[in-house]
């Protein structure tokens, strides 16, 4: 199917045009189920195509013209998909700022100056208190006080070990030579020899429990000084950043989480002027290339808005005032018919937006399903199918009935007749599907 579609694009359209075969005939091909027969947005391609900048585009390739404003396309295209890229980190929390107008904008400033105040205070009570604060104090000296104060406790914990270990040793746990006279004072009769034995075996033991015991000394005397060594980097840093040992983490803490709530802040607000720029930048590049291109706009404007005064007059017996299509911009556009709202006259301004751009351009084909012909008055349906059996390109026409139409319709449609489709035997598969 690619390549079909390719070798159509370049037999029909050559190889200027930049959108794809089907992108150039996909809002004129316009069948009961597409959803793409807005009346008053013809060049909508499917429900919701929201943008008029798609279709503005797919005219201008028809045209021809897109060589002539490619560049400032793409600089337009690039523009707006930056903004679209920084809408959907929004939405998906991936950057995010609760400020989307002034009024929340001028809200945030005087909320970053409120707290700027509340700072400054805090620094001038603790200066009073005699401890110099720089108010510029970081994360980096939150964290650093952190980890002294957590530093000292460790440090406590593991001196009262070392004490411990100090106080006790194997010896401590041997029976010595007044013990023993001790013992036969109290109980003459007691055998010392198994004692003795005993207190011999501890005594081995003793040499080792002096050695895991001054083992572990060693290794909390250690750990005590490697602290006291980290404790004092800690120190010196704080102090050459201003921040006085002294100052209670407290403090630091709130002034840290008041400083944060600036940052957070200034950030939402630095977020708002991107996105403010954003949207300029794309608007300013927009207003040039109407600017510098608008011209190009007005042309096809013209060009169109002529064919349907032509196509117009040739399909009532009483001239009537015809569609009108306005090409505000390269964004926007608006087809309807001045001073009349009917139904039925704007599907009759739709299939002649078809016509019109058929004959105006290099569109090998329309495509009119039935439902677009049921609100139309027979009058400028008879005209309508005066003006497909004048055209020179493929027509494909669906219609329910044809009776309701003079002699010389009736005859045009059924010339041209490829396929006629009823009940039972003239069902397109020889039976109709919905019968139980």
């Amino acid at each position: 199917i690619g390549e079909l579609c390719a070798f159509l694009k370049e037999k029909y359209f050559g190889t200027s045009t930049k959108k794809t075969f089907r992108a150039l005939v996909d809002a004129f091909s316009r069948v009961y189920g597409k959803n793409n027969y807005d009346v008053n947005k013809p060049l909508k391609t499917y429900a919701n195509d929201a943008t008029d900048e798609n279709g503005i585009s797919v005219l201008i390739d028809l045209f021809g013209k897109t060589s002539i404003v490619e560049e400032s396309i793409q600089k337009v295209a690039e523009a707006k998909k930056a903004k679209k890229a920084m809408d959907e980190a929004q939405k998906y929390n991936i950057v995010y700022s609760p400020i989307k107008t002034f009024s929340a904008l001028e809200e945030a400033k005087q909320e970053i100056k409120r707290l700027q105040d509340e700072v400054e205070k805090m620094v001038n009570e603790q200066n009073r208190a005699s401890i110099s604060i720089d108010e510029t104090i970081s994360q980096r000296d939150i964290d650093l006080k952190s980890e002294q104060i957590y530093l000292y406790r460790e440090k406590k914990s593991l001196s009262i070990q070392l004490k411990t270990l100090q106080e006790m040793t194997g010896d401590s746990l041997l029976m010595d030579e007044e013990d023993r006279q001790k013992l036969v004072t109290l109980f003459p009769e007691i055998d010392l020899k198994p004692i003795l034995e005993m207190n011999e075996f501890q005594k081995q033991l003793s040499k080792t429990v002096n050695q895991e015991v001054n083992a572990q000394k060693e290794e909390l005397s250690y750990k005590i000084n490697e602290i006291q060594k980290r404790i004092d980097e800690i120190n010196a840093e704080l102090l050459k950043n201003n921040v006085s040992p002294r100052i209670p983490k407290t403090f630091l803490d709130t002034l840290y989480k008041k400083k944060n709530e600036i940052q957070t802040l200034e950030s939402q607000i630095s977020l708002f002027e991107k996105v403010k720029s954003m949207k300029e930048k794309a608007g300013n590049i927009s207003r040039q290339m109407n600017d510098d291109y608008g011209y190009v706009l007005l042309e096809m404007e013209n060009a169109i808005n002529a064919k349907l005064n032509e196509l117009n007059d040739c399909i009532y017996l009483e001239k009537r005032m015809p569609p009108s299509l306005k090409l505000a911009d390269f964004s926007h556009y608006s087809y309807k018919t001045p001073n009349d709202k009917g139904t039925g006259t704007e599907y009759k301004s739709l299939i002649l937006f078809d016509l019109a751009i058929l004959d105006l351009t290099p569109l090998p084909f329309i495509i009119n399903d039935s439902m677009l012909f049921k609100n139309i008055w027979d009058e400028p349906v008879e005209g309508l199918f005066k003006l497909y059996n004048k055209a020179e390109k493929q027509i494909f026409i669906a219609i329910d009935r044809i009776n309701v139409f003079c002699i010389e319709i009736q005859k045009i449609i059924i010339e041209h007749e490829v396929v006629e489709l009823g009940g039972d035997g003239q069902a397109l598969f020889g039976f109709t599907w919905s019968k139980k």
